[in-house]
């Protein structure tokens, strides 16, 4: 039989082959519990998602809208024609 010939390196190899097909099945098995997970996602998470959009879009126009008002040390841009 071919384990009579088997030396320690022959087993440390063969541990690490087990060690890495060991690592890549947890990897494989993670994966596949993120992707059940993403399938299960709350649709009260979205709405919420979406209500925080809608209002982030509404205050950027509003303040798109309204222009600056300048520094109260300026003076208004015609202050020459308010001289009686």
């Amino acid at each position: 039989m071919a384990w009579d010939h088997t030396t320690a390196s022959d087993g440390f190899a063969i541990a690490m082959l087990a060690v890495i097909a060991a690592s890549f099945g947890v990897l494989l098995l993670l994966f596949l519990a993120m992707r059940r997970q993403a399938r299960r996602r709350d649709r009260q998470v979205d709405d919420l998602l979406q209500e925080l959009e809608q209002s982030e879009k509404e205050a950027e126009a509003a303040k798109r809208e309204t222009p600056p008002s300048p520094p109260p040390w300026e003076k208004p841009p015609d202050w020459w024609k308010d001289r009686k």
